[in-house]
Parts: C-alpha cells; structure tokens; sequence
C-alpha cells in the first residue's frame, strides 16, 4: 500500500483544511472549516486531532462502532473546546483488513476507483439537492450556482449528534491496485469528478505520477485551501 498527500493554502489567506493519516496507514481523515463559521480552521484541527487521539485509545473492535465513536466524540469535543459557532466538513476512510469503511459530512469528497470502475460520495450541499431534484443537469452547473459553497450537513459545535447523523458505507473485498482519494472540495475547484478519475486512469504513469498532476493543477488552478489523500491497495 503507497498513501500520498498535500495541503496547499491556494490563494486564501488561513489555511481551514487539516487531514490525518494514522500511524498505522488504517484511519484517513479529510476536513474543511466550512468558511463562514466563526473558526472553521479552529474546528476542522479540532475534529482531526480529537479522532486521532480517540483511535489510538479506542478498545470498539466492530468498524462502524469505531467510526461512529470517533465522529461523536469530535463532536463533544469541539463542544467542549467552545468553539462555539464553528463547524467543519469531514471526508473518513478507515481500512480494516480487506474491507473499507467509509463516512463523510458536508463537501469534501471521497473517490473509490477500481479498475475502470469508480464511485464517489454524494455532497451534503444545497446544489447536490437541486441535481438530485433534476433542477441542475451537470456538475459543471453545480460548480457556478451563486449556492454551491452552501452545506446541508456538517460536524458542528451543536448540536450533540445522533446515531441516524453519521452514515457509514461497507465496500467490501478490496484488492490491489485499488485506489481511494480523500479531498476538500477546493481540490476540484476547477475540475469534475470525471476528470480526477481521469487522471488516476492514466496507466502511462505511475501512481505517484498522477498524483503529482492532480497537486500541480490544484496549484496553479485553486484558489481555495486544497488538501488530498490518495492510498493505492
């Protein structure tokens, strides 16, 4: 297993994304401080280092127990800490032998690529809604509506969680050569899902080297904070 990854500023002035990877390359974690919170950079460390701390000293052994502990207690903690007004978006994979499990909140995306076949996660977003209504017809659409940074979900300082809040989906079986990509939405700032699988398809160059040309676009094209995770089974 290779795991890369980056965290650029892009053209903003604080950076609000954080990402984890844990110790024992199981555990991914993606956050955005959603902007217009009180702290959204505050919140979005809060969260990664809160789920950091509760998986080193975590005793669930059942996946989605885990998952669902890690996500509640970020948000306890961010209670705790009074960072009151802020929230972050949260983008989690965890690896567990041969099986992935997965669970996100808000924007930032996860990509599940295997062989030519891919699925992602769907956005908690006010634009995502209108697609699924038929109201928007592409993601290019979703990309320059005057709403499209507006989140429907959301790890917050309020209110304490419930069990239906946190989703977690089961991928099973996964083999080598399988590839999950972990991202803030100001990674695809200037690209579509297809083009980011399009360019982990390419199979003249190297994983790494493909890796390399999503960082180099989301330099030269983000404006937002960008941050990205890629493992490779």
């Amino acid at each position: 297993m290779q795991v890369l990854h980056f965290i650029q500023i892009g053209t903003r002035k604080k950076q609000e994304d954080s990402f984890l990877i844990s110790d024992d390359n199981s555990l991914f974690v993606v956050c955005d401080g959603v902007g217009s919170s009180v702290d959204g950079g505050g919140a979005s460390h809060c969260i990664t280092k809160s789920i950091d701390a509760h998986y080193k000293n975590n005793p669930i052994s059942s996946p989605d127990e885990l998952i669902k502990s890690l996500v509640f207690q970020a948000n306890m903690d961010l209670i705790e800490n009074q960072l009151i007004g802020s929230s972050s978006t949260l983008a989690l994979v965890y690896l567990n032998h041969s099986n992935a499990y997965i669970t996100h909140l808000g924007d930032s995306k996860i990509f599940y690529i295997s062989g030519d076949k891919w699925w992602a996660t769907k956005d908690h977003s006010f634009v995502q809604e209108l697609y699924e209504a038929g109201i928007l017809a592409t993601e290019n659409e979703m990309k320059s509506h005057p709403f499209r940074s507006r989140i429907t979900k959301a790890v917050t300082d309020e209110p304490l969680m419930i069990d239906d809040d946190i989703q977690v989906k089961f991928i099973p079986n996964i083999k080598k050569g399988d590839i999950f990509i972990l991202c803030s939405d100001g990674v695809l700032e200037n690209m579509t899902s297809d083009d980011l699988v399009e360019i982990f398809s390419n199979s003249k160059l190297t994983f790494e080297e493909n890796f390399k040309v999503l960082q180099n676009i989301c330099t030269q094209y983000s404006k937002d904070n960008n941050t990205a995770i890629a493992i490779i089974i």
